[in-house]
């Protein structure tokens, strides 16, 4: 054998065994997420915010300096990932259209700064409300007041989005009218974020409005994008989007009842008990990335299907399923395990292979399809103080979706 076909077979190997971005990012999301779960699991164990922060009523700016100064830990132990994330992976695999998004090197850490100052300033203010309503009423106003703050987080997604991804907001000008689509709902258009933000549907129920980011302008054909419209319009008129929230909120207040206690209980409250009850909130919601996928995956099937039902042809849904995935992840096949347990938006292959099943046709009318649920609950357990948000493979580093995780 010569030494070019020898050098040839080394370099096939090689690339067969060569890790891809997406499972470089799942690993990172492993790496990210088991690592702020064993520290929370740790610091719970052994009690450390007990033996070091305020257990009792203190001076103002004691209890204000005391939480900043447990946002400035978290943030510490998330930088690393962030950074892999964010700027390392994308340039490594040279992702170009992800390094465009960021322009630079300093463009990147302004941008994660604003992010994660911003994030940190909302932890912060849920904490200060925990710790004030805990002390005036006991669990029933804690409660009370996590689920006003979820209604906010819904209320304003799109703005706050704006403000921690640095990206903009622009009316949209359709053939159906200037920020109406076809079914007459508001449509948002963001622009200025990374490929990989998909937007979604913000707002309450009964006021939603589609969320899309300006790129699929030319990223995908009129047809691709009306039949994201169609998909869009299926998942708020089925009630799925309406179920996914419900869900979400009903998964977090009940880890923070759960955390609330088990770390808090009746005693006096202090600023060491709001960390505890953090700590626990973060464990609860690790519970709920495990398990709220199961939901999220038939919304999303249940979707695809809508979408043909209600006027999308075979040729742009699958058209719009692969360009969405390339600006992902670029996965398009995965090991049922793998995505049984880390992905709630099924893959490409198995996607397309659901689009020829007719017993998808009338599935968005299903009860317990709850449309993007698993992702939903992330963004929203900001209101509990659970601290996994930020680090899941789909938005580890990524300021611009840490808000409007990906969707489907």
């Amino acid at each position: 054998m010569s030494d070019e076909a020898d050098s040839s077979g080394r370099a096939r190997r090689v690339r067969s065994f060569a890790m891809t971005y997406a499972r470089a990012r799942l690993w990172l999301g492993i790496s990210g997420v088991g690592t702020v779960v064993a520290v929370s699991a740790l610091l719970l164990l052994f009690r450390i915010p007990m033996r070091t922060l305020p257990t009792e009523p203190s001076a103002p700016t004691v209890e204000v300096g005391s939480l900043i100064l447990a946002v400035l830990l978290y943030a510490a132990l998330q930088a690393p990932f962030d950074w892999f994330g964010g700027w390392i992976l994308p340039t490594e695999y040279r992702r170009d259209r992800e390094r465009r998004a960021r322009a630079s090197l300093p463009g990147f850490l302004v941008r994660w700064f604003r992010g994660a100052l911003l994030h940190g300033v909302v932890l912060v203010a849920v904490g200060l409300g925990v710790l004030v309503t805990a002390r005036v009423g006991g669990l029933p106003l804690a409660a009370g007041f996590v689920v006003g703050v979820s209604v906010v987080l819904v209320v304003f997604q799109t703005r706050i989005a704006q403000a921690i991804g640095a990206f903009r907001v622009e009316a949209a000008v359709e053939s159906a009218g200037a920020g109406r689509d076809a079914g007459g709902r508001p449509v948002v258009w963001i622009d200025g974020a990374g490929p990989y933000v998909t937007g979604g549907i913000a707002g309450l129920p009964g006021r939603a409005a589609a969320v899309m980011p300006a790129a699929w302008r030319e990223r995908l054909t009129d047809s691709e994008r009306h039949a994201q419209r169609l998909r869009r319009l299926a998942i708020v008129a089925s009630g799925a989007r309406t179920r996914g929230l419900v869900v979400a909120l009903a998964w977090n207040v009940a880890g923070f009842v759960g955390a609330y206690a088990l770390t808090v209980g009746a005693g006096p409250v202090g600023v060491a008990h709001v960390v505890s009850l953090a700590l626990a909130a973060t464990l609860w919601s690790f519970v709920g990335v495990l398990v709220l996928p199961s939901v999220s995956r038939p919304a999303v099937h249940a979707a695809d299907a809508a979408a043909l039902e209600t006027g999308a042809d075979r040729d742009s849904m699958t058209g719009l399923i692969r360009a969405l995935d390339v600006d992902q992840d670029d996965e398009p096949a995965r090991d049922p395990r793998i995505q049984a347990i880390f992905h709630p938006i099924p893959s490409v292959e198995s996607r397309i292979a659901a689009l020829d099943l007719e017993r998808n046709r009338g599935y968005a009318e299903r009860p317990f399809t709850a449309w993007h649920a698993a992702r939903t609950a992330l963004y929203l357990s900001w209101a509990t103080l659970g601290l996994l948000g930020r680090a899941v493979h789909c938005n580890s580093g990524r300021p611009d979706a840490w808000v409007f995780l990906p969707s489907d």
